[in-house]
């Protein structure tokens, strides 16, 4: 009898153990399950939010580096302005080119100083003299860099730019030359010379960029120039990297996210769905209860997917908006200096070959400094505003209207049949602008006496390319403020 029960208890056990065995076995199957596709779901996570933080980072890398772009661009664009004027009036007199220096001071902070060395090669006029007394008097051909820089610039009659260098008056910066030519013959530079720190507290905005979330490098020509105070060492993987060309010199920008941004850019989803993998294999009974969080997880993953692609969609119309910056003026709408220029080459050349007249027209508005210092900005955008609208009505449709900066205006005339026609279109834009005489502000007018000094070159009576048409045009602007202002002077009167 004994030997008979032990094998049904044998058997017994054996099925309790089997049946034990099967109990176990789909919870420990569905926990392990569930772990490798919350730990494979945590990392997708994790992932993601690194990606959106590399995109945030090469959106910002872009933009100071077009920052960098536009504002070298600009600063060229004033040298050369000078530069024509020098060349307009066969040189200038000591008191001109100070004045001048000074007006461009003033539209772009972060100069160090602005020279003109003469052919001899030596430092004679500097703006400011205050704090740059060292320079005047040098010869600025003494170091290979500034050497070779004006060498070029002299040999192929284009401007130069030395890489980074040690400043006479202290610290690090980088030099732009100008050459200058008075009877089409070589009458020395216009040097420009640059501090980096001050350029680039300037040109990156500085102030306005205080709480990015990233560290930031600047290499000039593989010379490092610039690196955040305290920053921390990066990851190569959390690099962006964008370039400035400028003269044949290479500017590199690296930046790379900070701790604190990251830590704002990482949530605690993936540690969250990483958590529940856990739970799920100690508490394999509560499956279902798993089931139904991960499911809510899934849905924050969704919802949290969704914004990313409305972020990248976000900043991809703010690329897009940048691109249509480069070409039409933020305030106005008027075509940018960019496509003005654009315009008048396209102009030139038909002109050219059609063996047509064309001309443009500079027009400058009389005493706007003093209008913005009297009612402030608001009132002087209204006005720019308005002077945009005027002209645009006063032309054809065929014509370009554009504003080059501050209160300067281009005008773009092609076809046209004779110089008269010029002459009539930049009477009608004068006269139509004298009689805005109130702008108003909250609903209250504020008087004004509005007038504008015009510039006319026509082509190709005044020059035959565009350079020398622009700078004939200034010319003549300038000469309409010298008569007392609000008149139209033609170049070939010059």
């Amino acid at each position: 009898m004994d030997n008979t029960k032990t094998p049904r208890e044998m058997l017994a056990r054996m099925q309790a153990s089997q049946g034990k065995v099967k109990i176990f076995a789909l919870p420990i199957f569905v926990a392990v399950m569930l772990i490798a596709a919350t730990t494979a779901l945590s990392a997708a996570l994790y992932q993601r939010e690194v990606d959106h933080i590399q995109e945030a980072l090469k959106a910002d890398a872009n933009t100071l580096a077009g920052r960098l772009q536009a504002d070298i661009n600009a600063r060229v664009s004033a040298l050369h302005r000078l530069a024509g004027r020098w060349s307009a009036h066969q040189g200038l007199e000591k008191a001109d080119f100070l004045s001048d220096s000074q007006l461009v001071f003033a539209d772009f902070p972060g100069f160090q100083a602005l020279q003109w060395i003469d052919s001899e090669l030596t430092v004679r006029w500097i703006e400011p003299l205050a704090g740059n007394e060292v320079a005047l008097g040098i010869k600025s051909a003494f170091e290979p860099r500034r050497l070779a820089a004006l060498e070029r610039s002299r040999s192929e009659r284009v401007p130069t730019m030395t890489s980074a260098i040690n400043l006479l008056q202290g610290g690090k910066g980088f030099l732009l030359y100008v050459p200058l030519y008075k009877r089409n013959e070589f009458d020395g530079f216009l040097l420009a010379v640059f501090r980096l720190d001050d350029w680039l507290h300037h040109a990156l905005l500085m102030e306005q960029d205080q709480a990015l979330g990233h560290h930031m490098h600047l290499d000039f020509n593989k010379e490092t120039v610039y690196r955040t105070v305290g920053h921390s060492k990066s990851h190569e993987h959390e690099e962006v990297v964008s370039y400035v060309s400028m003269f044949g010199h290479e500017l590199k920008l690296i930046i790379w996210p900070t701790d604190a941004f990251k830590a704002s850019e990482h949530s605690g989803l993936p540690f969250i769905v990483g958590l529940f993998g856990i739970a799920i294999s100690i508490l394999t009974g509560l499956v279902l209860s798993l089931w139904s969080r991960s499911e809510a997880a899934a849905v924050d993953a969704r919802r949290h997917q969704q914004r990313l692609k409305r972020e990248v969609a976000e900043r991809k119309a703010a690329q897009e908006q940048l691109h249509k910056l480069a070409y039409y003026d933020a305030l106005t709408g008027l075509a940018s200096r960019r496509l003005a220029m654009d315009r008048l080459n396209m102009s030139v050349r038909l002109a050219r070959e059609q063996e047509s007249m064309m001309a443009i027209l500079y027009i400058d508005i009389d005493g706007f400094k003093n209008i913005n210092d009297t009612w402030g900005h608001e009132i002087g955008d209204q006005l720019l505003c308005k002077v945009g609208d005027l002209i645009s009505e006063a032309v054809r449709d065929v014509d370009t209207v554009a504003r080059l900066g501050g209160d300067e205006f281009l005008v773009v005339l092609a076809d046209l049949s004779q110089q008269q026609d010029a002459e009539v279109v930049a009477e009608r834009i004068r006269d139509s602008i004298t009689k805005v005489r109130e702008i108003y502000n909250n609903a209250k007018p504020v008087k004004l006496n509005t007038a504008v000094s015009v510039g006319i070159a026509i082509y190709p009576g005044d020059g035959t390319s565009v350079a020398a048409l622009l700078a004939q045009a200034d010319a003549a602007m300038y000469e309409s403020k010298k008569a007392g202002r609000n008149r139209c002077t033609l170049a070939s009167n010059l």
